[in-house]
């Protein structure tokens, strides 16, 4: 296998994590948080709600699947000439899929390909809001998932610049950012609110 950069595998690892996330939110399903910092033999995470196998409803079983696949779907649509390094990536989230489809199905075979089939086309649909949320995580490491919901929201056109602005001044995150919008990259700077005292 060639050798990656540590700055493109740092991509890579964003992208895959922001398609878990962009994958969460589609279905309605807000992570906890979002990281590309390394712990132990994971390089990234997207947590959510820690369901047991027991715990597991039918109605999660699909968006849970179809999350677990959008990380390696999001990492070879961002870098399809890695697909080798992309696919070892996601090994744990194949694995985890591969442990819930036989306990749920009993068997891998169509319900994986549909599933790999339905986080692709979500990446694909909701690229913008991918980058977008991988652009944040290489910007500071981690965000939550309230904010991967508004990175989304404005990378989509459903609220603007200053939104986000208002709220990452109310959170004390920093003062200037660079997210991507619909028309292209934007430079959000920050600036408090006057408080009338000046």
């Amino acid at each position: 296998m060639p050798k990656i950069s540590k700055t493109k595998q740092l991509q890579i690892v964003a992208h895959h994590e922001a398609g878990h996330a962009v994958v969460d939110l589609a279905f309605g399903r807000t992570p906890h948080s979002i990281t590309i910092k390394p712990r132990g033999d994971t390089l990234g995470l997207c947590s959510g709600e820690d369901n047991l196998i027991g715990d597991i409803t039918n109605g999660d079983l699909e968006p849970m699947l179809v999350s677990l696949y959008a990380g390696r779907a999001a990492a070879d649509h961002f870098a399809p000439e890695e697909a080798e390094a992309n696919a070892l990536g996601a090994s744990g989230d194949d694995e985890a899929a591969a442990r819930l489809l036989r306990f749920w199905v009993g068997d891998t075979g169509q319900a994986e390909i549909d599933c790999r089939a339905r986080a692709a086309e979500i990446v694909r649909e909701r690229w913008a809001a991918v980058e977008a949320i991988a652009a944040a995580l290489l910007e500071r490491t981690r965000i939550d998932g309230l904010e991967a919901d508004l990175l989304a929201d404005m990378a989509e056109g459903r609220i603007a610049p200053e939104q986000l602005a208002d709220w990452r001044h109310f959170m004390g995150l920093p003062q200037s950012s660079r997210h991507r919008v619909p028309s292209g990259w934007v430079d959000i700077e920050f600036v408090a609110p006057d408080d009338g005292n000046a």
